[in-house]
């Protein structure tokens, strides 16, 4: 070994190089030009980290050069906010936060150093933290695969000790082959809830499978969430294939149909092209592929236009392969000659079966083919024809079929047209007689099979093979039990129960019997239910719950058997550490329960649950599970609200808050050096709001002073002040004005006036309007009492009753300075007659929880705006209750069935007051709430969208079934912050399906996600975001702001 040399000692200086030194610059005249400091990014820092960096100068790494690091805000300590460099140029030192830092955002760490006499400096921005946290958990939720290359959405939480953690970095990893595939945002950021979100992002040409896991640093501990594998196929098109369905004949107009494919698999979002002969239209001439590979488009052909052969040709272009095939059609629109339309009825009476329609359709005798025949049935109600329109085929011919509607019985007239080349043509106008009343109802009742204690009763009412909708049917049974008895039909004549055998029952049979609509129906069914020997009730609690709660579950089982329909009842100890809610719980089809743990700020707890049910007279118990309960309040938080100006008298508000979460009950004390409070203390409510009414001396001028709310919260007092002016003059010369019309009809009208004292305008002061009439509720003034505004002006409407003829008084009235003041009276004629009044109300058939009601007032056949509804119903709520009708006579409002309840049969009804009498409309309907177990919410958008916009559609379901009046709500995110989707929120038809519309704005070309939302009972439904690449850049003469 080669021994080193001694030395007598080291020294700790570093004595930094002389400039120009020879060999430490590498420029020719050694001399340092471009030097460079660099400092390492970092994600975030939590508790403690690195900053780390380099010194360059002229690309070379420089040693010896004293570093200065400091931080904005000065949150965090360095442990040396010094460093040197070493040989490689690199300095780097240990940071630490505070114990109990919260998450901060924006923090700029900054290093400056002095290099060859020139100053450099860098900076960075991450986040920092270090609160309080010893079980975090991250979690990531699973994605639905496979993807393409749209993307797919990335979500999660992060939560800690049982609290949502807001603002944190989370960062994902991606293991992939390819590294063709990125997240956006990462990080991301968690929301209050401590929910994140971020999108999966493709590149063209990958196709694997890849592993994506959520990691973030909190409270100095590392979280990982567990890995999650997704399929991500995103390929450049190799072999793309266009092809357009047969098509034999098109007779003025018709229908194209293309599929586009790549290798095999449907190409949706490709914009194609139509093109043919001139005497050709297509409708639209370019239009876009869904997500099946398919367009339609309207081919119209020049009226006049002999029948020929024309060759249509469709055209793409697919990963920058242009493809194209045709198809030889023959085409024509002649004028028809001497045409001829024919319709043959049937002479006997048409019965529920319903009956055929047949014609045939000529143009100078010769057969005219493609014809769309339409059918005009008077009256309009009562049959259908199907179809409607019908086709004519090669030989002229066509085809349709009456089909009455149960309960019709009558005579009606049957018209045939058709439109060729602009001519109308019609057939000889027939008559039939119908007779489709519903004599033989039937009942039908499904084997329920072997019945163990319980089980469900279905069936269905129909009468001449048509269901019987909203007929109540009834059960009956020596032996068994049935809820609910009765039952309402729904609209597929279909009805259920529930039939229970009693307990200790042996096998034997039975007979259930059901009557409704004059039709009975008798059954014979197995039945048991032993006496139960091994009953069984499980619980399971979580082991920790926060401020957010948690829940329990729990099955009741009997011998083995799921027990439905059960109570199932908590005991916790001590009492009132947590609720449970409902309590008690009914257990499922399964036997099984859910029940929701809550907590109060302040509670730490080791709490003990217990379940309980009773089976065939006896209490069984679950075992005792023990919960460790923590919800201490740890950062109360108070604010006081500030009023713009108070006169005399007005109102403070304020909220108390801990952790985010409303603080109920707390005693706030009110102070100010001159200001008095009523009450005071005051306690706050179940949002943690208080208000308390302030009042100022008399005789105060304009005055600045401050309010101080002080409160005690475990322990800690804090406190919030806030400035404000105050004043309470007498006022020598109040005045207030009112203008009105002289004269007032049935739509509203608008009345206005001024407050001012001494000539200066009041603000927020309460107006009320005192009116003088003969007939009651002869005008209708909103809002009653209306506000000044900061110019001291208020307005209101002045709405006629219908019916009203008379003169009427008003005045408004104010208080100022503790004294009243008042207008001068003003008369208004008022004339709002109705002469031949009626009510239109449309009847909905049935109700889902929610449905709009629609009606119309007229008066002498002429719609009146202005007109008060008042809808009423004994099951059915509306909101709201009180509606006026618009320019048109039209009113609408919605009809909501309150809570969760079987289908019933019910009324609602519309009434309008005219003068002294009131006339009213009532529909009967179908209503009912069921709880809905399966919700689901679908959003269809496309990949890319131009300047002409693009169509995002969806549907809400529940249990598979449509639902009606659903509001979906977009929400995007973009670079520009523009608003793109109209109409937001948009609400959801019969059919469950919506429709909104992306509108770019012009001159932008942007990445945005599209994420609906959408509230289905008491189910948050949520589905994307989805990846969409907005091109719209203006054209070349045109310039962006």
């Amino acid at each position: 070994m080669k021994k080193g040399r001694e030395t007598s000692g080291l020294s700790c200086k570093i004595i930094p190089p002389p400039k120009s030194c020879e060999g430490l610059f590498p420029n020719p005249g050694n001399e340092c030009k471009e030097p460079i400091i660099q400092l390492d990014r970092i994600g975030s820092i939590s508790c403690d980290g690195v900053i780390s960096g380099r010194v360059f100068c002229d690309y070379q790494p420089v040693a010896g050069v004293v570093v200065q690091l400091s931080a904005n805000p000065g949150i965090v300590n360095f442990a040396n906010a010094t460093p040197i460099t070493d040989a490689s140029g690199r300095f780097s030192t240990t940071i630490s936060v505070p114990r109990g830092t919260p998450i901060t955002s924006g923090v700029v760490v900054t290093a400056d150093a002095d290099v060859a006499g020139q100053r450099v400096t860098d900076s960075i921005i991450t986040t920092v933290d270090c609160i309080v946290c010893t079980n975090p958990t991250l979690t990531l939720n699973p994605i639905e695969g496979p993807v393409g290359c749209e993307g797919a959405p990335l979500s999660g939480r992060l939560i800690c000790d049982g609290s949502a953690i807001a603002r944190a970095p989370i960062t994902f990893t991606i293991t992939s082959q390819s590294k063709r595939v990125v997240v956006n945002p990462n990080p991301a950021i968690t929301q209050n809830d401590g929910t994140y979100s971020a999108t999966v992002v493709p590149f063209i040409g990958i196709n694997e499978t890849i592993t994506i896991v959520a990691s973030t640093r909190i409270g100095g501990i590392e979280v990982v969430s567990e890995a999650r594998q997704l399929t991500v196929r995103c390929v450049k098109c190799v072999n793309p294939v266009i092809f357009i369905k047969k098509v034999s004949t098109i007779n003025c107009d018709g229908v194209i149909s293309v599929t586009l494919l790549c290798d095999g698999v449907p190409l949706s979002n490709v914009p194609v092209t139509l093109s043919g002969p001139s005497f050709l239209q297509f409708e639209p001439d370019t239009p876009i592929t869904d997500e099946n590979g398919v367009f339609t488009s309207t081919v119209t052909v020049a009226s006049g236009t002999p029948f020929q052969e024309a060759e249509i040709t469709a055209s793409a272009v697919v990963s920058g392969i242009e493809v194209s095939t045709s198809r030889i059609i023959t085409v024509g629109c002649l004028f028809c000659r001497n045409p001829e339309l024919t319709l043959n009825t049937p002479k006997k009476i048409i019965g529920c079966e319903g009956a055929e329609l047949t014609g045939k359709l000529t143009c100078g005798g010769i057969p005219y083919q493609g014809a769309s025949i339409a059918f005009i049935v008077t009256p309009e109600e009562g049959v259908a024809i199907v179809p409607n329109p019908a086709i004519t085929g090669e030989d002229g011919s066509y085809t349709a079929r009456i089909v009455p509607e149960l309960g019709t019985v009558g005579t009606f007239t049957i018209e045939a047209r058709t439109v060729i080349a602009g001519v109308l043509i019609s057939s000889e106008v027939k008559t039939i007689r119908v007779d489709c009343e519903c004599k033989n109802p039937v009942i039908t009742i499904d084997d329920p099979g072997k019945i163990n204690c319980e089980s469900p009763i279905t069936g269905r009412l129909t009468c001449e093979g048509f269901p019987l909708v909203g007929v109540e049917v009834t059960f009956s049974s020596p032996l068994l039990e049935f809820n609910p008895n009765p039952v309402v039909t729904d609209e597929n004549g279909e009805f259920t129960t529930t039939a229970t055998v009693p307990f200790g029952t042996e096998p034997q049979e039975t007979t259930i019997t059901v009557t409704g609509a004059g039709a009975s129906e008798t059954v014979t069914v197995k039945v048991f239910c032993k006496k139960c020997r091994n009953p069984l009730l499980t619980l399971k609690a979580p082991k920790f719950i926060g401020c957010d709660g948690g829940k329990v579950t729990g099955r009741l089982t009997c011998d083995g058997v799921p027990l439905k329909g059960n109570l199932v009842t908590f005991t916790t100890s001590p009492a009132g550490a947590i609720a449970v809610s409902p309590n008690p719980v009914t257990t499922d089809e399964d036997g099984r329960f859910t029940a929701v743990l809550t907590t109060t700020l302040g509670v730490e707890e080791v709490v003990t649950i217990q379940a309980s049910s009773v089976v065939d007279g006896k209490v069984v118990v679950s075992e005792n599970e023990k919960i460790k309960v923590k919800c201490v309040c740890k950062h109360p938080e108070i604010i006081l609200e500030e009023p713009y100006k108070i006169n005399c008298e007005g109102e403070i508000r304020g909220k108390v808050t801990c952790e985010g979460l409303p603080l109920a009950g707390v005693e706030v004390m009110l102070s100010s050096p001159i200001l008095d409070f009523d009450p005071n203390p005051v306690l706050t409510d179940e949002t943690g709001s208080f208000s308390s009414e302030v009042t100022v001396p008399s005789n105060t001028p304009l005055t600045e002073t401050v309010i101080t709310a002080r409160v005690t919260v475990a322990g800690k007092t804090i406190t919030d002040t806030i400035k404000l002016k105050v004043i309470c003059l007498k006022c020598r010369n109040p005045k207030l004005t009112l203008n009105t019309p002289k004269y007032i009809g049935c739509p509203a009208e608008r009345i206005s006036g001024r407050l001012t004292c001494d000539g200066v305008p009041i603000r927020d002061a309460a107006i009320t309007f005192v009116v003088t009439s003969d007939t009651p509720e002869a005008v209708t003034v909103d809002p009653n009492p209306a506000f000044t505004n900061e110019m001291g002006e208020y307005t209101a409407s002045i709405r006629a009753g219908v019916g009203v003829t008379e003169v009427i008084t008003i005045r408004a009235e104010a208080i100022v300075s503790r004294e009243v003041v008042s207008s001068e009276s003003q008369q208004i004629k008022v004339d709002c007659q109705c002469e031949d009044p009626e009510l239109e109300l449309e009847c909905v058939k049935k109700i889902r929880c929610r449905a709009e009601i629609k009606g119309r007032f007229l008066c002498k056949g002429e719609p009146l705006a202005g007109v008060r509804v008042t809808l009423t119903s004994p099951l059915l709520d509306f909101e709201p209750a009180v509606v006026f009708t618009n320019q048109e006579g039209y009113f609408r409002t919605s009809a909501i069935v309150p809570g969760e309840r079987p289908y019933e049969l019910t009324t609602y009804t519309a009434s309008v007051e005219i003068g002294s009498r009131t006339i009213s409309k009532t529909c009967k309907t179908v209503v009912g709430c069921e709880r809905c177990k399966h919700p689901r919410l679908t959003l269809c958008t496309p990949l890319f969208v131009g300047c002409e916009g693009e169509e995002i559609t969806g549907e809400v379901l529940c249990d598979h079934r449509p639902v009606e009046g659903v509001a979906v709500h977009f929400k995007v995110v973009s670079s520009h912050g523009e608003e793109y989707i109209l109409p937001n929120p948009a609400v959801t038809k019969a059919d469950g399906t919506y429709t909104a519309r992306i509108v770019p704005a012009k001159g932008k070309v942007d990445i945005i996600t599209i994420t609906a939302t959408a509230e289905v009972g008491d189910e948050q439904l949520k589905k994307g975001p989805f990846l969409v690449v907005v091109k719209c850049p203006c054209p070349p003469h045109e310039g962006k702001e």
